[in-house]
């Protein structure tokens, strides 16, 4: 059995919010709350994962006793979620900005920076799957 807990670090080392961070200062049960969230959103984009992660929220934990590999996966899984809603964060301020009229270079140019870094965060974790698989399978 692997605890939820145990995949938020590998995820937390990359994510880098204000938000969750005052809401981990503010409100522990919350931010745990929200972590949870997180996580349970990204676990079925772990497709390739060699073991079910089948899990129980009774006690915030998976069935089975992941390896740290899969636990790191999980939590960059978690960072692409995580990055999704700031690119759209990013685009309903963009939205609201531009129906006013006052659309800046730099809001877009933020987007567009913050689009490329999360494609490129996509491609490496699909990269670390297939190795994980590769060697899981003994290739």
């Amino acid at each position: 059995m692997t605890p939820f807990t145990d995949i938020y670090p590998f995820a937390l080392t990359v994510i880098s919010d204000y938000r969750l961070e005052t809401l981990a200062q503010s409100n522990y049960t919350a931010f745990l709350l929200k972590m949870k969230e997180i996580l349970i959103k990204s676990i079925p984009r772990f497709t390739g994962c060699m073991q079910s992660l089948d899990f129980d929220t009774t006690t915030d934990s998976f069935v089975n006793t992941l390896t740290l590999q899969e636990q790191e996966i999980l939590g960059e899984y978690m960072e692409l979620t995580w990055f999704e809603s700031v690119i759209n964060d990013i685009r309903q301020v963009n939205l609201r900005v531009q129906v006013r009229g006052a659309k800046t270079n730099s809001e877009a140019s933020n987007l567009k920076e913050k689009v490329k870094a999360y494609n490129a965060l996509k491609e490496q974790v699909g990269n670390r799957v297939s190795d994980y698989q590769l060697l899981s399978m003994g290739g």
